[in-house]
């Protein structure tokens, strides 16, 4: 069974947001914790809860669009994308556990 790292939420709640910088931050998961994500620092970043809106609202594929630094920045943390037959998956490396849609 998954835990939720308690510790490292409340760390990442302290941090900038990775899109415009604002604090406090809310711990967004790269692939959603209800499909299996992590509380792990290469599955989790910190968005200002209108980032972290605009990302659930929208899905992955429409958020990093215009957004280059994030993308460097996910692809520095091992993460890449494709969007391929209608669906945008992202995921960490070749590991299929870390593979979640949006």
């Amino acid at each position: 069974m998954r835990k939720k790292d308690v510790k490292f939420r409340q760390a990442i709640k302290k941090m900038p947001c990775v899109v415009c910088g604002t604090t406090p931050s809310d711990p967004a998961h790269i692939v959603p914790w209800n499909v299996c994500g992590k509380d792990e620092w290469y599955s989790m970043l910190p968005l200002c809860r209108r980032c972290h809106s605009t990302q659930h609202r929208t899905g992955w594929r429409l958020f990093l669009e215009d957004k280059p630094k994030l993308c460097a920045l996910l692809k520095e943390m091992g993460w890449n994308w494709e969007y391929t037959l209608g669906k945008f998956i992202i995921y960490r490396g070749e590991d299929v556990r870390d593979r979640g849609e949006s």
